[in-house]
């Protein structure tokens, strides 16, 4: 039954690599590699408990003779809500920070991004761009944060090959934002969660690599640019009814949220209660400040409802499933012992956590940024805090996480298949794998290579963990 559900993850994995050919979802995928696993894992679960958990069973039955409803009843309460907690974490996080930027959206927060954006100057426009996605990804949601500047691109160039470069600079900028902080991508938050890592350490740890694997490929990218864009005229989006705030209300509506998703980090270290209820917090405190700006519109009658990209909102939703998915379908093959021996394996036959991080790169060209670090976080628990030898490398704060986080994010944008914001840019202006490769994929292994070195220097020159 190991092999089987073993069997069951490496076809998930195969088909999740190959979405981009057969059309399958990957949302689907990996929800039916989790139902399924777990299935089979609970129909076998005596010999599963008794082999990797005997000594909590025997406390569970407390002097009970075994039976098969027992197994179940344990497998169910002590093994599968353990995993089903870890991914909620993660996915009220999302959810949160989803609702927050929707709310900012709605209320035209995000408007005077366009206005600053317009310049003729193309190669100062690009850098604009790329800071700007790079800061707003780093406390929001990295997939959103492409979409909304993809749509603010479509909307003010209308040459396509010029679309195209911004749209890659914007999908690079986004992974390296959201790979900057713990807050900024899901697998940052799993290892914020899981005790992996700590926010402050974290981010000084990865500013400077995550900035030298953004910036020497936009800057490789501004020398094909030309000096001057055409701009198309874009009038200010139409609202209707639906906000009746002036700019100085949504400048503060914009601060709220940006100071409370900076305190979160705070909130954790001070309560020591999980992130996403500070989030759950911040999205609070900003929906009060929604309601008292537009308590007149939300008296009135009748509102113009405002139409909602749909697409959007249906990308999000599969965004959540998907991390669901794979977290949920990651715990029943933990359970049967299979990771923690091939995290054995590779460090006994590879031993250097460089040489791992790179391969986890590789793997996520083709398969899928969250899935393949999720993997590699799976392979091996965090040892405890002050842990001498080759335990310090997988130490809370240790540099392994920080390698893997920094080689699958840079990795998965190598190719536009292995990350989620780079399926958004295909979708969105219909790439072709063979024009990224040609004109984007070298540029970004060189910010790659550089920022591996810079790492490498913290742990064996600087003794930085």
């Amino acid at each position: 039954m190991s092999i089987l559900i073993i069997a069951i993850m490496i076809l998930g994995y195969l088909l999740i690599a190959s979405a981009n050919y057969t059309n399958v979802n990957k949302a689907a995928v990996a929800m039916f590699m989790a139902v399924v696993g777990w299935i089979v894992y609970i129909c076998y679960g005596y010999d599963f408990v008794l082999e990797n958990h005997p000594r909590e069973f025997l406390l569970y039955l407390m002097g009970d003779a075994p039976t098969s409803e027992g197994v179940k009843y344990f497998v169910a309460q002590n093994l599968f809500l353990k995993y089903v907690g870890k991914a909620a974490e993660v996915v009220l996080f999302l959810l949160a920070t989803m609702t927050i930027v929707e709310i900012l959206s709605d209320n035209g927060c995000f408007d005077f991004l366009q206005e600053m954006l317009r310049t003729r100057n193309a190669k100062k426009m690009l850098w604009m761009i790329v800071l700007i996605t790079l800061v707003l990804s780093a406390n929001i949601d990295n997939v959103t944060v492409t979409t909304m500047m993809l749509v603010i691109v479509h909307k003010l160039l209308s040459n396509r090959r010029e679309r195209l470069t911004f749209g890659c600079a914007i999908m690079l900028a986004s992974n390296c934002g959201g790979c900057l902080t713990v807050i900024g991508d899901p697998f940052g938050l799993a290892l914020w969660s899981g005790g992996a890592v700590t926010a402050t350490n974290y981010t000084v740890s990865m500013l400077v690599p995550v900035l030298l694997a953004c910036a020497i490929p936009t800057y490789l990218l501004s020398r094909k640019l030309p000096e001057r864009l055409d701009l198309q005229w874009v009038l200010p989006p139409y609202r209707g009814d639906d906000t009746n705030l002036n700019r100085r209300q949504r400048e503060i509506m914009g601060v709220v949220a940006l100071l409370g998703l900076w305190f979160i980090p705070s909130f954790h270290n001070i309560t020591k209660l999980s992130p996403f209820l500070g989030a759950l917090c911040v999205l609070a405190l900003l929906w009060v400040v929604n309601e008292i700006y537009n308590r007149k519109l939300n008296n009135a009658d009748q509102m113009v409802q405002q139409s909602k990209p749909r697409a959007i909102q249906y990308s999000s939703l599969q965004t959540i499933l998907y991390i669901i998915g794979i977290m949920l379908a990651l715990g029943v093959v933990k359970e049967t012992g299979f990771l923690q021996a091939l995290g054995e394996w590779c460090w006994t036959n590879i031993h250097n956590v460089f040489i791992l991080g790179t391969l986890a790169g590789i793997i996520s060209t083709v398969l899928d940024t969250f899935t393949t670090a999720m993997t590699c976080m799976s392979m091996f628990d965090v040892a405890p805090e002050g842990a001498l030898g080759d335990m310090a490398c997988f130490a809370q704060n240790g540099p392994y996480w920080k390698i893997v986080a920094f080689c699958t994010a840079i990795g998965g944008s190598m190719i536009s298949v292995g990350s989620l914001s780079g399926i958004v840019l295909m979708k969105m202006e219909q790439i072709n794998i063979r024009w990224f490769l040609h004109h984007f994929s070298f540029k970004v292994f060189i910010g790659w290579l550089c920022g591996m070195g810079f790492l490498f220097a913290e742990v064996y020159v600087f003794n930085f963990f």
